[in-house]
């Protein structure tokens, strides 16, 4: 038998791995199991509920994830820029799905929360000293969900054709915005990129 000797920092290393897979995969399997139950047998009006709610959802995640930004030097003021108008996004999803008696739910919220907490996580497991690396991988992060929203934006656009339920908001503006947005921080994750993974 042979024994391998890890030090301190290794064995902390090892654990917060662990701890951040256990994590991920209890959220995920959580996940399965409620939204398969409350998935089965839906009909339009549920579809719109769950799609939406689970938009809803994202958009907490993305402000867990701009919370750990706005502590990068230099980017408070993006940050709070940026984090405005996801609110006004967000205000805009909500007013839809009042106007569609769709009520938020429970499960979603929790989710995106969590999800939102498991990235952090998983980016301070990558990134112990909090630098280059996870401001990259927080702002790819961030970038993904914006691209989510957009695509969520477009496809009610394209509902809304059939169902004049659904053309209460200026798609056209949002679809916009998202796209400025996907943009704005595209030029940040490219000099993060640089940072984190170029020779120094």
């Amino acid at each position: 038998m042979v024994y391998v000797s890890i030090d301190r920092k290794a064995r902390m290393r090892i654990e917060h791995v662990e701890l951040a897979t256990v994590a991920l995969a209890l959220t995920t399997l959580l996940a399965v199991v409620l939204l398969r139950g409350e998935s089965m047998g839906l009909n339009n009006n549920q579809h719109r509920a769950v799609y939406l709610n689970d938009h809803l959802a994202g958009s907490s995640a993305a402000f867990e994830v701009l919370d750990v930004l706005a502590q990068v030097s230099g980017l408070e003021d993006w940050v709070r820029h940026i984090r405005d108008e996801i609110a006004q996004d967000r205000r805009e999803l909500e007013q839809l799905m009042s106007s569609l008696q769709i009520a938020r739910g429970s499960v979603r919220q929790a989710a995106g929360w969590v999800t939102g907490r498991i990235a952090e996580l998983k980016t301070r497991v990558d990134d112990r000293k909090g630098g280059d690396l996870q401001r990259l991988e927080l702002l790819e992060t961030l970038a993904l969900g914006i691209e989510g929203k957009r695509s969520m934006w477009a496809a009610l656009q394209s509902a809304s054709s059939d169902d004049a339920r659904l053309r209460g908001p200026d798609y056209g503006r949002l679809i916009a915005r998202a796209i400025e947005q996907r943009q704005d921080v595209e030029v940040r994750r490219l000099k993060a990129a640089a940072d984190a993974l170029g020779s120094r």
